[in-house]
């Protein structure tokens, strides 16, 4: 880390860059947390998943739809796209 800023890699900046800027495009294709978890490098259980997604739905704005507006929880009801395997990565 270099004043406060953390380093990351070329490739989850480009990403970062492209959901900043609105262009990430997502496949339409649902996948279940199971095949996401199995996507992910290295792989990780539905649980960690679940874990992942629970930070991501507080500090990033694409998955503010992953908190359930009654309880303030996790949505399980949310639907995962290919598109948030790069930034759970």
């Amino acid at each position: 880390m270099k004043a406060g800023i953390v380093i990351c890699s070329k490739k989850f900046q480009e990403v970062l860059a492209r959901m900043i800027l609105g262009r990430l495009s997502c496949r339409y294709e649902e996948l279940t947390r199971q095949e996401v978890a199995a996507m992910l490098s290295p792989k990780v259980s539905a649980r960690q998943l679940q874990a992942y997604l629970n930070i991501a739905r507080k500090y990033l704005p694409e998955f503010r739809k992953f908190t359930n507006r009654k309880t303030g929880g996790l949505n399980g009801n949310a639907k995962l796209y290919e598109c948030h395997i790069p930034v759970l990565q």
